[in-house]
C-alpha cells in the first residue's frame, strides 16, 4: 500500500503532536470537522480514527466517510471494545477502559501506537530505523514510571491550591465590529 496522506481524527483533536510520519503529508482533524467538512479523499489516503471507548459518533462517521472514498482506515481504541460495527480495515486495542474522563493513560497509549506506526512506515519507506528498538518498550515506560512516582507530590499541590483564586484568560473576538465592516 502506498499512501499519499495520513489523516488522524479524534473527538479531542489532540493527536497532531504525535504524528511523525516520514515522507508523507499528515493532517490532524477533530472528528466532527473531518466527518462533516473534511478535505476530498481518494484511495491513496489513509485515515486513523482515535476513540478510547469506540463509541464517538463523529469518529465513526469519519471512518465511514473514508471507507466510501476507498481510503485505508484504522481505529485506535481501548480494550474490550467490539469494533465489528465500526468501519475500519484494522483496529489497535490499547489499554483497559479508564474511570477518568481525561483518558490520560489511553491518550499516551494512542500516541504510542501512532509512534509505532510512524516508525514502521518510516522504515518501510527509507529502510532506516530512527528510533532504537528499546524506545517504545523500555524508554517510554521508564519515563512514565518516573512521572507516576510524582503522584503524591501532585496530589499535595492540588490540595494546597484547591481553594485559591483562579484567573481565567479569555480571548474575545469583537464579532460586531467585524460585521459592521
Amino acid at each position: 500500500m502506498s499512501l499519499r496522506n495520513a489523516i488522524s481524527c479524534c473527538s479531542g483533536g489532540r493527536t497532531s503532536d504525535a504524528l511523525l510520519w516520514w515522507w508523507l503529508t499528515t493532517y490532524a482533524a477533530h472528528s466532527f470537522d473531518f466527518a462533516l467538512y473534511g478535505q476530498p479523499l481518494n484511495s491513496k489516503d489513509g485515515v486513523i480514527g482515535i476513540s478510547h471507548r469506540g463509541n464517538k459518533l463523529y469518529t465513526q462517521d469519519s471512518l465511514k466517510r473514508a471507507r466510501k472514498a476507498g481510503c485505508y482506515t484504522a481505529l485506535i481504541t481501548g480494550e474490550g471494545i467490539d469494533t465489528s460495527a465500526i468501519n475500519s480495515d484494522i483496529s489497535f486495542h490499547t489499554v483497559a477502559q479508564e474511570k477518568s474522563s481525561a483518558h490520560t493513560v489511553s491518550y499516551v497509549a494512542a500516541i504510542t501506537v501512532l509512534a509505532s506506526l510512524a516508525e514502521s512506515l518510516g522504515y518501510h519507506r527509507t529502510g532506516k530505523r530512527l528510533l532504537p528498538d528499546s524506545f517504545l518498550s523500555e524508554e517510554i515506560p521508564k519515563a512514565l514510571r518516573a512521572y507516576m512516582e510524582t503522584e503524591s507530590e501532585m496530589a499535595h499541590l492540588a490540595r494546597k491550591h484547591l481553594n485559591r483564586r483562579r484567573l481565567w484568560l479569555v480571548v474575545v473576538v469583537q464579532v460586531l465590529s467585524l460585521l459592521r465592516k
